[in-house]
């Protein structure tokens, strides 16, 4: 499944396993996916937490202060609600009919997920799928400008989703974008 994940995904779970072994943490929970989003912030994920007003130092404060006593590992696991975490990041990428899960994706993936720290943090500032899904729609400021995320001018995975007000609503109803067709193999 990881051979899914685009390299900014990738680059966050790398990061996120980093800050679990930084806190002694034995394995790499929701709240290091977390951390590990907002660690990269160049990323789509990290801009939408930052456009929500999400408070990242109070974040990284707080998961400092849960941190374990134990040595380093080498080696972690990933909790189930991470496991899981990303199960549901891909059933979203699933969903917007794409083939790679980004760093988005993996951000609806702890909001879905409910329980762990993670989305009980974002869920505490009032974040939720929704607004995450309502400014990949609507805001180019978190659309990426290259690679498989590219938008292209309002066409791309997040054109004509939720909200939908670009300037080509009526082209995009009345239309089927045969590049997107072609890549999706359809």
């Amino acid at each position: 499944m990881m051979d899914r994940f685009t390299n900014g995904s990738r680059r966050v779970i790398e990061t996120a396993a980093n800050i679990a072994r930084q806190l002694h943490s034995p394995v790499v929970g929701t709240e290091h996916l977390l951390a590990g989003i907002i660690s990269t912030e160049t990323c789509v994920a990290a801009k939408i937490l930052a456009l929500l007003q999400f408070d990242k130092q109070e974040f990284l404060r707080s998961l400092q202060e849960t941190a374990g006593q134990g040595g380093m590992s080498n080696t972690l696991d990933f909790s189930p609600r991470s496991k899981h975490v990303f199960d549901l990041a891909r059933e979203a990428a699933v969903e917007q009919k794409v083939n790679y899960i980004a760093t988005e994706h993996i951000l609806i993936g702890i909001l879905r997920e409910h329980e762990g720290y993670g989305a009980q943090a974002l869920s505490q500032s009032g974040i939720t799928e929704d607004r995450v899904w309502e400014l990949l729609v609507d805001n180019s400021n978190v659309a990426p400008s290259s690679g498989p995320m590219a938008s292209g001018g309002g066409q791309g995975p997040y054109a004509g989703g939720k909200g939908g007000n670009t300037a080509t609503t009526e082209l995009d109803k009345n239309s089927r974008d045969l590049t997107a067709l072609a890549r999706r193999g359809d």
